[in-house]
């Protein structure tokens, strides 16, 4: 994930070391950051009474996030590490632009075209505008632009599906010593689940809009039993609820992510949707319990070993 260069001004400086990053956690790096943004600002603007001009201006701040790929070096400097490079240099002038005057959208992530290609995102499924700056130094630049006040709208307007440890059938919870975000990466990625997942025999991934999140449906396989994993509620960082079809009916499943002493408190709260024979029931938690405490158990192992 993303490690912080330094704090310029009203900007964040971060990069990824990684040579091929992932495109959907790029995406719900970005989108859970203007999401918590948006929820915090909604919340002080209803709580605060203050009528100065800075509180009263508090609901027209907005995020913008500009997102490129490229080559640099690190340097230290005084202490610290310094990014050098014509890429680094390109993207701090992408934050100078046209996009406001352009398009009047005030929340926005411009992603490059070489952010996109190295992240093997498809633009035109996931409903992106294309959008190209000028630079007297640096030419033409081109990407493409995730409307993220639209998308804001959109979660706004969605219904939270959330089950709760009191309405749960099944309900386990582990502490991990690592950061939210590495952890998401490492439970919502198909191609990680190997890692962790005891058992799994395959498992694929389709995204109708391109991106992870909801609509989402996970194809998986383990001990002989094919389970279809769909997500129907999604907030990047904090929890994702998905409806799980097995041989077994429906049950939906809500994996939530709290901060902890020193790491991060990983729950499952899972509920029967389709119900369950009482003399069944028994045995079927029973066998559900074991592979949550087994997985948990190895996750638990793979996220501290880093």
């Amino acid at each position: 994930m993303f490690t912080l260069a330094k704090l310029e001004g009203d900007a964040v400086f971060c990069y990824d070391s990684e040579e091929a990053p992932s495109g959907q956690s790029l995406i719900a790096a970005i989108e859970g950051t203007y999401f918590a943004f948006r929820r915090r600002l909604r919340d002080i603007a209803h709580l605060t009474t203050c009528t100065c001009n800075a509180c009263r201006t508090i609901p027209a701040l907005d995020l913008k996030f500009v997102a490129h790929h490229g080559e640099f070096i690190l340097h230290e400097v005084a202490g610290h590490a310094e990014l050098l490079g014509p890429d680094v240099i390109t993207v701090h002038r992408l934050l100078k632009n046209t996009i406001v005057e352009t398009t009047r959208s005030r929340a926005y992530a411009f992603l490059t075209d070489a952010c996109i290609d190295s992240c093997t995102l498809d633009p035109s499924l996931m409903g992106l505008a294309p959008h190209k700056e000028q630079y007297d130094d640096d030419g033409e630049v081109a990407g493409y632009l995730l409307d993220l006040g639209a998308r804001w709208q959109e979660e706004e307007e969605r219904t939270a599906v959330v089950i709760s440890a009191e309405a749960a059938d099944l309900s386990l919870e582990i502490d991990i010593a690592s950061g939210a975000p590495a952890l998401w990466d490492m439970l919502t990625s198909p191609h990680r689940a190997h890692e962790w997942f005891i058992g799994l025999e395959s498992m694929s991934e389709e995204n109708p809009t391109g991106i992870r999140g909801v609509g989402t449906v996970n194809h998986c396989v383990h001990g002989g039993m094919a389970v279809d994993q769909e997500i129907i509620d999604w907030k990047p960082f904090h929890y994702w609820t998905q409806r799980s079809s097995t041989p077994l009916g429906a049950m939906l499943v809500t994996t939530r992510f709290d901060p902890s002493d020193g790491g991060t408190r990983v729950g499952y709260h899972m509920r029967f949707e389709t119900p369950i024979p009482d003399e069944m029931r028994p045995m079927v938690i029973d066998m559900l319990r074991h592979q949550m405490m087994t997985n948990g158990e190895s996750i638990k192992r793979v996220a501290e070993a880093g």
